[in-house]
């Protein structure tokens, strides 16, 4: 334990260790839109998050597994089991997961309690079993038990159907015991009832087999791409069960979740589908034996506020925010077509019978605690406000939300921490008025320098269509930057700069000559190399290669590659090394490429970061904390951030700076604690409550909740670890914070 503890001193205070210069992520790095500090601002944003829950750590409550389709990433929340929902970014806990194919579920189907796994099987048509366990320190684990998921038919045993598009549910559809399947047929038309024989064949809980019993549940048809299902089908196949043939007006992609909306004891159907905005509610009017679908609401919930979600909603039954009633969330099922902003729907069940009420309430739970601009995050670090601190300046490759044309802008996150210490807030969402002015394009990429030798920085966004942007900064030197755009980037040539398709530009001084030149990566996954033969005062870019380091990363061949390169000296030899994006998310390091500009680079053994491969990754780099390291952004395809340093900077409480002001004194006994702690409030003269937070060293909170001013606070520590915390407390002037150690 001793030995964990030093290495958590030296890792939160930033000691430098000869052999650690491997930059690792760091997630407690405050970030506020408004007064709301963001929970998870640095997790990479949320393109087309699949959602299920299961307790992760044993503490009896359902905590958040989302599977992000862009990028393939898994990602991991815990339920900090307070009111309305309030959820925790906690990536240890994404390593026990499987991989996924197309879909995922959690469920208990072995009796003991305890979520399984199951996902697509891509190669058999079929999908696969994980047995859920918990290992020593109480995480949720997963073995395969099935890779296949068997059923009895008439020509022997066969396999439950499904496909990566068609996401089939997991329930116990007759009440005997054990859990049943439905999936949609070969050509989507149907649904299948696969019923389990566990319970009929006396089988232990962990093995599954299936009988089809009925090949047209419901009496259901999907036809084509009509929107309303064609009830009362005639079920050429029912009775007597045959195998399915082929049928005319395919239909491919739907999801369904199987629930007793209407709480009559008969499972209903909400289906999402790929032609599909909104949820479509199928109510089982029949028996437990013979299912009926006689009812559909196309536009569910029609009596509240209907779901609308731009392509094929996927919806979840689960009690979000902790008051043990079923509520629901939809999200997009499609990668790359759905909304991209904005996009997990929370609908809250206020029913107080076993039929679902539902109530929308917000777009945007869990995304909202991200720094999410969309899809393409494209950052860059530029002091905008002149304050002597760098901002982040955050480009996008187009943000959606509902039906609206995606738009294409660039957000300001600015610095309002301290020069050891940073810390954000959403300032601008449409920075040198892109929008505004009509001069927003696809993929915005922002780079900085100074090209005109004034002193003060001017700027290029690089463009989709493969050309750049060229802003003059028309500010004295010094000054709040005021950019005007002047017109797009010429060569030397008086020639439009023109690499066809996703222009991705960065300064540097690669000859150092005092000029800024240019290196450009683009979609074929190359990296073009424009040599400022110009003056200090007056550039001059010239093509030098399109091909510099012999680079071409991506997929090989017309496959694209979206190279994004990032210079700067990481590696403290005063030679210029170059962080290299790709399409698959990799952090190429290259060490000291300005000694071989004539190529070919070697890929540095050292990747640098310890980061998750995804989709299209982006950098911008620079010393934040002014401690002689760098600290790293990497921009994920879903829109957000990532943050990284070979030695992150202590976690220090915060509060947005001119809104509260920090003169409450806290007053903690005993301290140190073990057991029970006491916190007495300040006396004042009005009617404020304070909020008390109580956070971990790391930065993770473990306790919120609202006090009246007069109340006396008395807090278990008994299950919490041994080590340093923080407590916050504010009310609607100002805060204190104050520390307490836990024994």
């Amino acid at each position: 334990m001793r030995k964990y503890l030093l290495y958590l001193f030296i890792f939160c205070c930033g000691i430098s260790l000869k052999s650690q210069e491997v930059y690792r992520p760091f997630y407690y790095t405050q970030v506020f839109i408004g007064d709301n500090q963001l929970k998870s601002p640095w997790v990479g944003g949320l393109n087309s998050p699949l959602i299920q829950g299961a307790d992760l750590n044993r503490d009896g409550f359902k905590d958040l597994v989302i599977y992000e389709k862009v990028g393939q990433r898994i990602l991991t929340f815990l339920n900090d089991g307070l009111d309305g929902g309030h959820y925790t970014f906690a990536p240890e806990y994404a390593t026990n997961i499987p991989p996924i194919t197309g879909w995922f579920i959690l469920e208990d189907v072995t009796c003991d309690g305890i979520e399984d796994f199951f996902t697509d099987t891509i190669q058999a048509g079929t999908f696969s079993f994980f047995k859920g366990a918990y290992d020593a320190n109480n995480h949720l684990i997963f073995t395969i038990k099935q890779r296949t998921m068997p059923y009895e038919s008439a020509s022997g045993i066969s396999n439950v159907y499904s496909t990566v598009i068609e996401k089939p549910t997991l329930d116990d559809i007759n009440n005997d015991g054990d859990v049943d399947v439905l999936s949609f047929n070969v050509d989507a038309t149907r649904i299948t009832y696969y019923e389990n024989q566990q319970v009929e064949k006396g089988l232990p809980c962990d093995t599954l087999i299936f009988k089809r019993l009925d090949d047209c549940w419901g009496n259901i048809k999907e036809t084509g791409l009509s929107i309303p299902l064609d009830l009362r089908d005639t079920c050429f196949n029912k009775p007597p069960l045959r195998e399915i043939e082929a049928q005319p007006n395919l239909h491919a992609g739907s999801v369904m979740e199987i629930y007793d909306v209407d709480g009559n004891g008969r499972k209903d159907v909400l289906l999402g589908d790929v032609i599909l905005q909104n949820v479509n509610f199928l109510k089982n009017t029949g028996t437990l034996d013979y299912a009926s679908v006689l009812e559909q609401d196309t536009a569910f919930p029609s009596y509240d506020v209907p779901v609308s979600i731009n392509s094929f909603a996927n919806p979840f039954i689960f009690d979000f925010d902790n008051d043990g009633k079923n509520d629901l969330l939809v999200s997009p099922f499609e990668a790359n077509g759905g909304e991209n902003y904005k996009n997990i729907l929370f609908y809250k069940n206020i029913s107080n019978t076993a039929a679902l009420d539902l109530r929308f309430q917000a777009r945007d739970v869990i995304v909202s605690d991200m720094i999410d601009i969309g899809s393409g995050a494209i950052p860059e670090f530029f002091d905008y406000n002149a304050d002597g601190k760098l901002d982040i300046i955050l480009g996008n490759d187009g943000r959606k939300e509902g039906n609206n044309d995606p738009e294409y802008l660039l957000s300001v996150y600015e610095n309002i921490g301290t020069n050891t210490y940073p810390y954000f807030k959403l300032a601008q969402t449409d920075y040198m008025g892109l929008n505004a002015n009509g001069l927003q394009t696809p993929s915005a990429a922002p780079a900085f320098a100074d090209l005109d030798g004034d002193g003060d920085q001017d700027a290029l966004i690089g463009r989709e269509d493969g050309r750049l942007m060229y802003f003059k900064n028309l500010a004295a030197s010094g000054g709040v930057p005021q950019f005007s755009f002047v017109q797009l980037l010429k060569d030397n040539s008086n020639n439009e700069i023109d690499i066809q398709q996703n222009a991705m530009p960065e300064f540097v001084d690669i000859d150092r000559n005092g000029t800024m030149d240019l290196i450009l990566g683009e979609r074929n996954g190359n990296l073009n190399y424009y040599k400022n033969i110009g003056t200090t005062t007056n550039f001059s870019f010239t093509l030098v290669t399109d091909s510099l380091g012999k680079i071409k990363v991506g997929g090989g061949g017309f496959n694209p590659g979206y190279s994004y390169p990032e210079v700067e000296d990481y590696d403290g030899d005063s030679k210029w090394d170059m962080l290299l994006g790709d399409i698959y998310g990799n952090a190429f390091f290259y060490s000291n490429i300005e000694d071989n500009m004539q190529g070919p680079w070697t890929l540095t053994s050292d990747t640098l970061l310890k980061t998750t491969k995804a989709t299209r990754s982006t950098f911008a780099t620079a010393d934040l904390t002014n401690d002689g390291k760098l600290e790293i952004l990497k921009g994920y395809y879903t829109g957000g951030l990532e943050i990284f340093s070979p030695a992150p900077p202590p976690y220090q409480p915060v509060g947005i700076r001119n809104t509260l002001q920090p003169t409450l004194a806290i007053q903690i006994f005993p301290n140190p604690t073990s057991g029970q702690c006491m916190i007495r409030l300040p006396k004042n003269m009005g009617e404020q409550n304070y909020l008390v937070e109580i956070y971990t060293l790391e930065g993770k909170q473990v306790y919120s909740k609202s006090y009246k001013n007069d109340e006396n606070i008395s807090i278990s520590t008994s299950q919490w670890s041994s080590g340093i915390y923080f407590i916050r407390l504010s009310n609607e002037k100002s805060y204190g914070i104050a520390k307490m150690v836990v024994q």
